[in-house]
Order: structure tokens, then C-alpha cells, then sequence
């Protein structure tokens, strides 16, 4: 039975619509994709302010509406982009307390930075144990104990002295020392100690031990 003109003119039709809807479609996937890929792009930059005003104390505004910049567009774009928040208009870097005693953070990924361990904690004297020891043969008192300290790195070496004018010497932090005096204190007397650290007299401890 031969095809009628009506049919043939539904079966050209047919096959040019639907390879039309074929394109869009194939054209809406691709389109979506890259819209879901920005959002995605979005949400991360999103999240790094927010980050950035958790750890500053900041106040930068998070989300704004998208759409307000489409509005010599269809209806349907501006429901379409309405639908994400972004931010617009920033203000300028804000100025923020120096804190963290002036020392970087650490590294953090969403900043786009390798992370990294924490700083360390500035260095501090916490206190000393100390005693005066008077040898039974009568010779100078023995300075005994340690200075503590926190935060810093490495091996911190101090100056001891007492009643300002007694070298007490040099010692590590953290460990025990043992070393002579030059002179012989009174036992049972009490004496006061300062210990600082080398190089950086600011930082510093007082306060006093007994003379056994």
C-alpha cells in the first residue's frame, strides 16, 4: 500500500522534531551540569567565608539573591537562578585584632593552603623548683632544681641569678641542674631567684627557694 502524503509528511516531521528535542536535551544536560558545577563552586567559596568569619570574628554577608541581577530576563530564569544565594558587593577586608599572640594559623585546606600542624604556643616561664644546699665540708651553697616553661620550641636555655647579684648560671628548662654558688648562704635563709630566658630578658620568673 503506498504511503500517503499525510503520512510522509508526519514520519519527516516526526524525525526533525524529535531530533530536536534530542539536541535540547542533550544541550539542557550540558547546561545543568555546569550550573550544578558552579553552585558546587559556590557552596565551597560559600563555606571558606564562613570559615574565614568563624576564625577571624568577622561579619562578611554570607548569602544575597542571585536573581536580582536578572531582571531583564524571563521569569523562568529568574525562578531558576533565584533558587541559589550568593554573595555580591563585599565590603572591603576588614581590620581584625591581632591575636594568636601575632603567629599565622595553620594551614587549612578550604583556604586553598596545605594544611598545616598548628603553631606553637608562644613561649612562657611557668615557675622553678629550686633549694640552696650548704655542703657539710663547708664549702659554697649548691644551687639544685629546674625551670619550667610552656609553649616555644626546641630547648630554651635561662639565666638564673639570685638576690640580683649571685650568678646562679645557665640552664636548660625542663631539666634538673646541680651547680655551685659563688658564695655560702645562711641555711634556713630564704632567697629570691630570677630566671630569664637567654637572649630574651622579657620573659621571665621570679620568686624564691630555701637555703637547706
Amino acid at each position: 500500500m503506498a504511503t500517503s502524503a499525510y503520512q510522509k509528511q508526519y514520519k519527516a516531521r516526526g524525525k526533525k522534531a524529535r531530533a530536536a528535542v534530542a539536541k535540547a536535551d542533550r544541550d539542557t544536560r550540558k547546561r545543568l551540569s555546569r550550573v550544578a558545577a558552579a553552585q558546587q563552586r559556590m557552596n565551597d567559596a560559600l563555606a571558606r567565608l564562613a570559615r574565614l568569619n568563624q576564625v577571624y570574628g568577622t561579619a562578611y554577608p554570607e548569602q544575597t539573591d542571585l536573581s536580582a541581577g536578572f531582571d531583564d530576563y524571563s521569569v523562568g530564569a529568574r525562578q531558576l537562578v533565584g533558587a541559589y544565594a550568593v554573595v555580591e558587593a563585599l565590603p572591603a577586608v576588614a581590620v581584625v585584632a591581632d591575636n594568636a599572640g601575632g603567629l599565622a594559623l595553620a594551614g587549612e585546606a578550604i583556604f586553598g593552603e596545605a594544611p598545616t600542624a598548628a603553631p606553637p604556643a608562644p613561649l612562657r616561664l611557668t615557675g622553678a623548683t629550686l633549694r640552696g644546699i650548704n655542703p657539710a665540708d663547708g664549702g659554697n651553697t649548691v644551687l639544685e632544681g629546674q625551670v619550667t616553661a610552656t609553649g616555644g620550641t626546641g630547648a630554651v636555655a635561662v639565666h638564673i641569678t639570685i638576690d640580683n647579684f649571685v650568678d646562679g648560671g645557665t640552664h636548660p628548662t625542663g631539666e634538673a641542674f646541680s651547680s655551685a654558688l659563688g658564695t655560702r648562704f645562711v641555711a634556713g635563709g630564704v632567697r629570691q631567684y630570677r630566671a630569664e630566658v637567654v637572649g630574651q630578658p622579657s620573659l621571665f620568673v621570679t620568686g624564691s627557694f630555701t637555703v637547706e
